[in-house]
């Protein structure tokens, strides 16, 4: 059992990290994103007026999630890895592993955009026939919170970083100021190397867990991609089939800027088509769908894709 005393020492000296990390929470807010689903993910959607988020343990790539921790491994072995001594040097080597403790913390993921009109997004979620649903970037909040252009716990909008150069100096930063706090006197007096170790590697892994999220392989960047994320124990689970049992959530988003028009429902300010062999059918029955859920023109646009194929 760890000392107490020694752990809130320790503790002492770890909350001050996180705040002077580079930012991965504060990027300004999209006008509008877009969330790509089939025809049963939009009927379901309007009939429901939720949003399914996934376990980010059971998205259909699981390799985005080990996609940080194999970066982290590589430029802590490459920058760290033999340069120092006694308890820093087992901390590098701790932190050049590439598989990490197992986390029970779920969180919750639902996929956006910032493109309309997307062929890959179609290929990838429209299935026969696609939809692109508009909503505004103000969703990162729930009633009674208003985010003032800025991002915000509980259910937020978050935009995900392909920039390799970013994702390594976030975690330089993070093993610097950790290796920082190595030499600090009262860890000399744990009982012993490991116990002292295992005082702080979890804040470690938990700073990468925070950035597995967000971070993404840069072959990505065409995607352009928000998440909208929920975590903790916040929010009920529950289950679907998929390649396994999958657990998801389900979201209510709030926006100001909707709710501040009077109206009441998901948030929608436009569901565009994608490439379909019956267009005109299409937007007719869409346009339809719509307003048997109270969505009419002046809120909610219909609009076609304009991208040439056929899925």
């Amino acid at each position: 059992m760890k000392d107490p005393v020694l752990q809130e020492e320790t503790n002492g000296l770890l909350y001050p990290i996180q705040p002077q990390l580079p930012d991965l929470d504060q990027s300004p807010l999209p006008e509008k994103v877009f969330h790509y689903t089939d025809t049963s993910g939009l009927l379901g959607m309007l009939a429901s007026g939720v949003l399914w988020a996934t376990d980010y343990r059971f998205l259909n790539d699981s390799s985005e999630i080990a996609y940080i921790y194999r970066v982290a491994s590589d430029l802590v072995t490459r920058k760290f890895v033999g340069r120092y001594e006694g308890l820093a040097a087992a901390f590098v080597d701790h932190a050049a592993l590439t598989d990490p403790p197992y986390t029970e913390v779920p969180y919750y993921l639902c996929c956006f955009s910032e493109l309309d009109n997307s062929l890959s997004q179609w290929r990838a979620y429209g299935g026969r026939q696609g939809f692109s649903v508009g909503l505004p970037g103000d969703i990162s909040t729930v009633a009674g919170h208003d985010p003032r252009g800025r991002q915000n716990p509980g259910i937020t909008l978050l935009k995900v970083n392909y920039d390799r150069g970013e994702q390594e100096r976030y975690i330089t930063a993070l093993v610097e100021a950790l290796v920082g706090i190595c030499d600090a006197p009262h860890m000399a007096r744990y009982k012993s190397r490991e116990e002292a170790l295992s005082s702080f590697t979890p804040f470690y892994w938990a700073q990468l867990e925070r950035a597995s999220y967000r971070f993404k392989h840069p072959d990505f960047a065409v995607e352009q991609e928000w998440r909208l994320v929920g975590w903790g124990e916040v929010h009920p689970e529950w289950f679907r089939p998929g390649t396994t049992i999958t657990p998801y959530t389900k979201f209510s988003p709030y926006s100001v800027s909707w709710s501040g028009r009077g109206l009441t429902g998901l948030p929608l300010m436009s569901v565009r088509h994608g490439p379909s062999e019956l267009p005109r059918e299409t937007l007719f029955a869409l346009d339809r769908a719509l307003k048997s859920h109270g969505y009419d023109e002046a809120s909610c646009e219909r609009l076609q894709s304009t991208t040439p194929v056929r899925l």
